[in-house]
């Protein structure tokens, strides 16, 4: 245990434990701990408050193993900055989980107290986290003479609902800018996520290389580019195999205009099977955007062969099939404004009154993280290619963004959508600011 919880309390994974501990406890003490039900829970051992316990031995565990490596682990990128700052931690949820541990004794008494003042630490890293958020707030709320500017909520809803985003200016003005950017070469081989499985050079004669030569003229011609959903390609200027793709989500999903990032491979056997697609923009390995978009990257998809619905002509055909296809298939039968639906069995759910509540809760999550990792995580940092794409996108879409945003808060399903929400739009009115 100790050698999982030396690489769990340092980056990349610190966040990902800290995001894993958090949704865990949101689960077991959040506002949808009262609709957890579970048949048989003494056949399938399912026992809430040793969970509980078992996630308090786990974050214990960790974070003492941070402790000891202290001099080895980033301050800023730890385990406990990690969970203490994570956006989508919540006092009411981790009052819950203290509470029931201490209630029941579900920790020793050494444990307890190192328990204790893991909390303090935490305590201690919200009050600076929560200093900062009224620091942007008072600011924000400032005009430019340092005067209040009344209610900023309402201010800039409102002021943002008046915009006027006629779509046929719009849709000309995006267009010209950004239609001769939508294909392009680009240097991916330090960050490109297939690099190393690459080939380099290919054989001027080879299969693989004539078929990849048909792409390419093929998406430079049809890529798809309008401010409602738009698809930017970049390959490799060595090794033709590399490829990324940036899809902005369409418009009236819950991915709507953020960006979306792909890192795909041209495999050896390459157009015999299909090429390899992975997501990129999941909050570092956590977030699953739809049941067919993995927190760990996979694209389940008919056409990659990683989906096993459907009919043949839903399936890879060496002879017809194209990149292009996988692409629009993402763009249009993934990205959706239902996508719970696309989960197995959740079909027979639709149109009814359970199936419409739990889709709507399920589009809430999606809208925050879209924004946190779609919107403001893009733009405090690029992906690399489309440093300019995405800088030209939110300048261009800024009205029709922050329209969208005001919308979703006024339809909040819930005050904790409200606030998780709030505070993400919050960083992204900061981010279009300095565009």
């Amino acid at each position: 245990m100790e050698v999982v919880a030396r690489c769990l309390c340092r980056p990349p994974l610190a966040r990902r434990t800290a995001a894993a501990m958090l949704g865990f406890l949101e689960v077991l003490c959040g506002s949808k701990a009262s609709d957890l039900n579970v048949k048989d829970k003494e056949k399938y051992n399912f026992d809430p408050k040793k969970l509980l316990s078992q996630i308090a031995v786990i974050v214990l565990r960790v974070w003492t193993q941070e402790c000891r490596q202290s001099e080895a682990v980033s301050p800023t990128e730890g385990f406990l900055v990690s969970f203490s700052t994570h956006p989508d931690f919540t006092q009411s949820v981790v009052d819950c989980w203290t509470n029931v541990l201490t209630r029941h004794s579900l920790l020793d008494p050494p444990s307890q107290r190192n328990f204790s003042t893991f909390l303090e630490e935490v305590g201690r890293f919200r009050t600076e986290v929560e200093t900062a958020e009224a620091m942007d707030t008072s600011h924000s709320s400032s005009g430019p003479d340092g005067a209040a500017s009344g209610n900023r909520d309402d201010d800039w809803q409102t002021e943002a609902e008046a915009e006027d985003t006629r779509d046929d200016d719009l849709r000309e003005f995006y267009q010209a800018a950004l239609e001769g950017s939508k294909y392009d070469s680009a240097e991916l081989q330090d960050v490109h996520l297939f690099a190393s499985k690459a080939q380099g050079t290919l054989d001027p004669r080879s299969v693989k290389l004539k078929a990849i030569m048909r792409e390419m003229k093929h998406l430079e011609e049809s890529l798809p580019i309008h401010p409602d959903s738009a698809i930017f390609l970049r390959q490799d200027e060595e090794k033709l195999d590399l490829v990324r793709v940036l899809i902005t989500g369409p418009a009236d999903t819950p991915y709507s205009h953020g960006c979306f990032v792909f890192d795909i491979l041209y495999p050896n056997t390459y157009p015999t099977n299909p090429p390899i697609v992975f997501m990129t923009t999941t909050g570092g390995g956590t977030i699953r955007f739809n049941p067919n978009l993995y927190a760990d990257g996979k694209v389940c998809l008919s056409l990659l062969g990683t989906w096993h619905g459907g009919d043949a002509t839903e399936k890879w055909d060496p002879l017809r099939s194209n990149l292009l296809q996988v692409l629009l298939s993402i763009q249009g039968m993934i990205m959706i404004p239902d996508p719970m639906f696309n989960e197995p069995g959740y079909e027979t759910i639709r149109n009814t009154e359970d199936g419409e509540t739990r889709s709507r809760g399920y589009n809430a999550d999606i809208q925050v993280h879209t924004v946190r990792y779609a919107m403001v995580e893009q733009l405090r940092n690029p992906p690399t290619g489309f440093e300019d794409i995405v800088k030209v996108h939110f300048a261009i879409q800024r009205d029709v963004i922050l329209k969208q945003c005001s919308q979703w808060l006024r339809n909040a399903v819930s005050p904790e959508h409200e606030r998780r929400l709030r505070r993400a739009v919050d960083e992204l009115r900061l981010e279009l600011e300095k565009i």
